[in-house]
């Protein structure tokens, strides 16, 4: 096993953390003040978060040695998630109240970004 290899199994299990953050966050929000439209859009928002950070856990854990491959699929991937992830952190100054959340989800969604980029462009073999 490399270690850009399991760099990646430990970006998954942060995802992991990410749920588990996510989960006590939420609780910190009172939502019953809004009306049932807006109730609606938020948990389907919450639910397809969790479902895109839990299938990203996943493939991340047990595909891990995908991206060393030099498969031109599994780099565009980890390209994309490391996107996705740099999006996320420029939303995290911006809208994000509480600083506690924001500081912990901002400080994974960079690291994040730097586990998938180098994935993405790492030589073959997974030597960093």
């Amino acid at each position: 096993m490399t270690a850009l290899e399991t760099i990646l199994i430990i970006a998954g299990i942060l995802h992991f953390g990410l749920l588990i953050t996510g989960s006590i966050a939420s609780r910190l929000f009172t939502l019953r003040d809004f009306a049932p439209l807006i109730l609606r859009v938020n948990l389907m928002h919450c639910v397809f978060v969790f479902w895109i950070t839990m299938i990203t856990a996943v493939v991340t854990m047990l595909l891990s040695a995908c991206p060393l491959s030099a498969s031109p699929f599994a780099r565009l991937m980890c390209a994309m998630i490391a996107v996705a992830w740099l999006i996320r952190c420029l939303d995290g100054f911006t809208r994000f109240e509480n600083v506690a959340y924001s500081t912990t989800t901002t400080v994974t969604s960079y690291l994040f970004v730097i586990i998938y980029f180098t994935a993405a462009f790492a030589p073959t073999g997974g030597a960093l």
